[in-house]
């Protein structure tokens, strides 16, 4: 039973600010920073501050973070910092983002004066009740449709689905005619 109530205590998250940034999440608002996990764990070692088991609820309380910002739609760690930087990259270019899901990175880039189009038709079939099915506006298109009639300087896809072949296709409509591409650089999604 104490195995149990330890668990129970792990798979919610007591660490103050990962709590805080849930809850602005499960809002439709977007951070302005979402402390980087290695950087924290490397923080309480520096500090020596870490046993096995602080260190494993640590490494608990992350992950448990990471699946709620999954149950929200958010696939990519999505905050203001990083997105800034992206949108300072980007300039007025126009965007495409194919397979949005629920437009996290879409309604960050908007927010810093990005021309970003989402588009998403739910292929996989995943929705997040919390928040509806999006939270910026995701025209319903598929992928490689997108490419093919919305024109757009730069083609951006950040985290679409494990296993999802569709991502040739869409690389191939998108061919070599545009050759900006965006890589994580230094950018951590």
């Amino acid at each position: 039973m104490h195995e149990q109530s330890t668990l129970d205590s792990i798979m919610n998250i007591s660490n103050p600010t990962l709590s805080a940034i849930v809850d602005e999440i499960s809002k439709g608002n977007i951070p302005e920073l979402i402390p980087c996990i290695r950087t924290m764990q490397r923080q309480r070692i520096l500090n020596r501050d870490s046993d096995f088991n602080s260190s494993f609820e640590s490494s608990m309380q992350h992950f448990t973070f990471k699946e709620q910002l999954n149950s929200l739609g958010m696939w990519c760690i999505v905050d203001l910092t990083w997105t800034k930087e992206l949108a300072e990259y980007i300039g007025q270019r126009k965007i495409l983002e194919v397979m949005a899901g629920t437009g996290w990175l879409a309604k960050a880039l908007s927010h810093h004066g990005c021309n970003i189009q989402a588009t998403d038709n739910n292929d996989w079939g995943i929705t997040h009740p919390i928040l509806g099915n999006s939270i910026h506006g995701i025209d319903i298109l598929d992928a490689t449709d997108a490419v093919n009639t919305i024109d757009a300087d730069i083609l951006l896809i950040s985290w679409p689905p494990y296993e999802c072949g569709k991502i040739l296709d869409v690389c191939k409509a998108w061919g070599n005619k545009k050759t900006d591409h965006l890589y994580r650089r230094k950018w951590r999604m």
